[in-house]
């Protein structure tokens, strides 16, 4: 497992923390596969689907915060939007990577040495700053950001 559930940090809107959840779920059932298949125990195609699956649930988990942001006009989002924005071209670059090479490498360290480092920075900053926002407990003023 690369991302235990316990240590995913809470943010104040249960709606994120709900599909934080769902993308560790993701992560962590990629990863499985990726060590399996370094096993032999399983093809390409089964690595294709979940990567394309984590990829999808990635894209609505990002365009439901943006839409929540922009309907509180908060003030980081741009900030916010571009850090979703870079994360999702990176998981397009490794995929197309892995699709060209077939090298599990390139999927493996992705997956130990950038995305649980990101994914925590990401959440106990830029969305609990934004949960907090967009539940009233800061004011624009407070809604700087620093980048992750």
């Amino acid at each position: 497992m690369l991302i235990s559930h316990d240590d995913i940090p809470q943010v104040s809107q249960d709606f994120m923390n709900h599909t934080h959840s769902e993308e560790v779920t993701l992560i962590n059932a990629l990863f499985t596969e990726i060590l399996a298949y370094e096993k032999n125990q399983n093809t390409t195609d089964t690595i294709d689907t979940m990567y394309q699956a984590w990829i999808e649930h990635t894209i609505e988990h990002f365009t439901t915060e943006e839409v929540e942001m922009m309907e509180a006009v908060f003030p980081a989002y741009p900030i916010h939007k571009e850090a979703h924005d870079t994360a999702l071209k990176q998981m397009y670059e490794v995929f197309n990577a892995w699709k060209e090479t077939r090298e599990i490498k390139v999927l493996k360290t992705y997956l130990i040495e950038v995305v649980p480092q990101w994914f925590m920075a990401h959440v106990s900053t830029m969305d609990a700053m934004t949960a907090n926002y967009i539940g009233g407990s800061i004011t624009p003023s407070g809604a700087g950001m620093t980048r992750f």
